[in-house]
């Protein structure tokens, strides 16, 4: 049985921190990449795997 989630060089989620700061990174297909800022960490996190879910990534790419 194939996963539902692929890794693929096309799509992906990062999160990194930088000053007081968490960015959330989403690169897809015909979009572009898109940043969002959050000032909380669980804030960021639960939208970048949020995303991954949208995007059927296995997992997010801390930075």
């Amino acid at each position: 049985m194939a996963s539902q989630y692929q890794t693929t060089i096309d799509r992906y989620v990062t999160l990194s921190h930088s000053d007081q700061e968490w960015q959330v990174v989403v690169e897809e297909p015909g979009y572009g990449k898109v940043v969002r800022s959050f000032r909380n960490e669980q804030w960021a996190w639960n939208f970048a795997q949020g995303q991954a879910i949208r995007l059927r990534i296995a997992t997010v790419a801390r930075l």
